[in-house]
């Protein structure tokens, strides 16, 4: 309290509008579940696991010194549980990982990068599958 002023400030009144923003119930993760309304196309389902894991591997060994240690982190945690299933929004993490190894360019990178990063704010097959859904689709 300053002194000489016995006001309560209210931050509600001053930064209401940034807060409320800010703070929004649509900027958390979870609230994409279920509408995020992505398909993984029918041959891609149709791919033998096996092709796919070797492809993925692959891929991640020809990208891993192109990304930060932190990503290598979260990306070794990807492929440590490659076949897991978001039951959610009813996409296989191998598949979309798949779908990765076609992209290969610096924005790309970069961007993959950010999104594994951002895993750390959730690791669960939703927070995996979301931020592979929007990276796939900014680059389709």
């Amino acid at each position: 309290m300053v002194r000489g002023y016995n006001k309560k400030i209210n931050l509600e009144f001053l930064f209401g509008s940034f807060l409320k923003k800010f703070f929004k119930k649509d900027m958390e993760l979870h609230s994409y579940d279920r509408i995020i309304n992505f398909k993984v196309e029918e041959e891609i389902l149709l791919l033998d696991k096996e092709f796919k894991k070797e492809k993925v591997l692959n891929y991640v060994t020809l990208i891993t010194d192109k990304i930060s240690p932190e990503s290598r982190f979260f990306l070794s945690g990807i492929v440590n549980d490659i076949e897991r299933f978001d039951e959610i929004n009813q996409v296989f993490i191998l598949d979309l990982m798949y779908i990765c190894t076609n992209f290969g360019t610096e924005d790309f990178l970069s961007e993959f990068d950010i999104q594994l990063r951002d895993m750390q704010t959730g690791f669960c097959e939703q927070g995996r599958s979301i931020r592979l859904i929007q990276l796939l689709r900014a680059f389709s």
